[in-house]
Formats: structure tokens, sequence, C-alpha cells
């Protein structure tokens, strides 16, 4: 639902087009910049997955975007944040995948701008030191009012035994 001048509240949309009468589909997150422009994320089950959707509200309309994540992923709770000026959104989230029947965390950060969404798996950002399975665990983002995005986390590394390496990200 959307608030209304006054305080009284609109008529509630449905906001998962890929599966609106799941039970298992959820909405985790939600970001306002402006009253033109909001931002969410949440999860849907889809035949055969658990897919990351990313919500955008521009002009008070509703529109989700799958997140491609992949095939045997199971999304956690997405989060997301808007910048108070309107120019961009960022969400993220940690995911489970086997890797050789071992289970490891792996996340991917979206932005929203210009009207659509984009993503990038945050393993390839990674320097040199991250282990083949770096069991990555990101924050909730926070953006400044200027459009400023900051994310941060931890992995694995490749030592033995494996360190906890921490890190804070921004968009560029």
């Amino acid at each position: 639902a959307q608030a209304a001048p006054g305080g009284a509240w609109t008529t509630p949309e449905v906001a998962n087009p890929y599966v609106p009468s799941s039970p298992e589909a959820a909405i985790s997150s939600v970001s306002c910049a402006t009253t033109s422009l909001c931002a969410g994320a949440g999860t849907t089950v889809l035949p055969g997955q658990t897919s990351l959707v990313y919500y955008s509200m521009v002009n008070r309309t509703w529109s989700a975007s799958l997140a491609p994540l992949p095939a045997s992923a199971a999304p956690y709770s997405p989060e997301v944040d808007c910048a108070q000026n309107g120019s961009v959104c960022v969400g993220d989230d940690d995911y489970v995948i086997d890797v050789g029947n071992t289970p490891t965390s792996e996340a991917i950060v979206s932005s929203y701008s210009n009207g659509s969404w984009g993503s990038t798996e945050v393993a390839s950002l990674f320097p040199g030191n991250a282990a083949a399975t770096p069991n990555i665990f990101l924050s909730r983002p926070s953006c400044s009012t200027s459009g400023f995005c900051v994310i941060t986390g931890s992995y694995e590394d490749d030592a033995v035994p494996p360190a906890q390496v921490y890190f804070m990200m921004s968009e560029t």
C-alpha cells in the first residue's frame, strides 16, 4: 500500500507479477528515495527455482525484475536502499549454492538507475586471495543523499585454514 497525503493508504497492489498467488513469495525490504521513486527486494518461487526479485515504483506504478542467479541458488533475505536524491537504488543478497556437494554462500549486488536493474556477482570483484568457495556475506546497503552507496561484508580467503576478510565496497 502507498501512503497518500493526510495519512490515508491506497488500495494494495499485487507486487509480484511472476507468481502473484505463491505463498512462498516474499518482499523483505523496501526503500523510498522520493514520493515518486521506491525500490523493494524479495524472493519468489518459479518452477524448479527460488528467484531474487527487485521491484521499482516510479510515479506510483510498480514493476518487477528478476535478478539472474545460478539454477541451484537459494536466496536469503534481499535488502535495498535508495539515495534520497532519487539517482540510484542498490540491493544485495547472499544465496547458497552447492559446489561439489558442499554448500557455500555467494552474493549478488544490484543497482537501479535510469529505469532498469543491473546485477553483478560479488565474487567476480574480489582480489586473487578469495577462496574458490568464498562464503560471502553482505550487510544491508546504505546510500547517502547524493547517490553514493556502500555495502560491507566478509568472505573467506584461500589461506589454510581460511580467514574471514572484511570489506567495504561502493559503486563507481
